[in-house]
């Protein structure tokens, strides 16, 4: 995973310590989407709450550049991840603190896996039609 530009280091080492909170304490498939997104390019934002109107968000990065990349290469889950953003309410640190971070990050974690998901799915939509997630 890689954080976005100018994020204060208590918020980034708020990030950091919940998704080891989450390897360690979560279920199998907690562990697999956390160590999924840290070995991926995935992005990490923190922003205010009335920037992104939750508590935390995922979204693509650059959904236009996304589509292009479907269209002329096939890309596997983790590329995938490289195409995704989680972005999270500094304010659902500030005040739900370490397990409200480490919760957001649960939630969205499986957003981002279902994007990840359909995106390399319709990256083999050719080949495997009946397989797009």
């Amino acid at each position: 995973m890689k954080f976005d530009k100018g994020i204060d280091s208590k918020y980034r080492r708020s990030v950091e310590d919940a998704f080891a909170t989450i390897i360690a304490r979560g279920n199998d498939f907690h562990r697999y989407v956390m160590n999924e997104i840290m070995e991926s390019d995935m992005l990490i934002r923190v922003q205010p709450v009335a920037k992104i109107n939750a508590s935390g968000i995922t979204g693509l990065i650059n959904s236009i550049a996304t589509n292009l990349k479907l269209a002329r290469e096939r890309i596997s889950l983790r590329e995938a991840f490289g195409e995704i953003y989680i972005a999270i309410a500094n304010e659902t640190i500030d005040t739900g603190g370490q397990r409200g971070c480490e919760g957001t990050f649960v939630h969205e974690g499986r957003h981002a896996y279902d994007f990840a998901q359909t995106l390399e799915s319709l990256s083999n939509a050719d080949v495997n039609p009946i397989g797009v997630f």
